[in-house]
């Protein structure tokens, strides 16, 4: 489930960057235009991507856990906000 969205959010920004990716290529002559779509297109850059993201959840998945086991926090401290909740009506 957690890696569905991250392959979702992966494949999003991956979308945006393949815009990006065509507007600055779009002022090079065309001999160049197509070599720099074709090396920013290239699927290791989408992986090395994925993996870079799974690390930064793994890693902070992990550091929460460790926190709320070793009793450095508690579920409580997730909900509390530091600006008090303003009543409507």
């Amino acid at each position: 489930m957690v890696l569905d969205e991250i392959f979702g959010v992966n494949l999003i920004l991956s979308g945006d960057y393949a815009v990006l990716i065509a507007l600055a290529a779009a002022g090079l002559p065309a001999d160049q235009r197509a070599k720099a779509i074709l090396l920013e297109s290239y699927p290791l850059i989408v992986y090395i991507g994925v993996a870079l993201i799974i690390y930064i959840g793994v890693e902070m998945v992990y550091e929460d856990v460790h926190r709320f086991f070793s009793g450095e926090t508690s579920h409580g401290e997730y909900r509390e906000s530091p600006v008090p909740p303003i009543g409507i009506g």
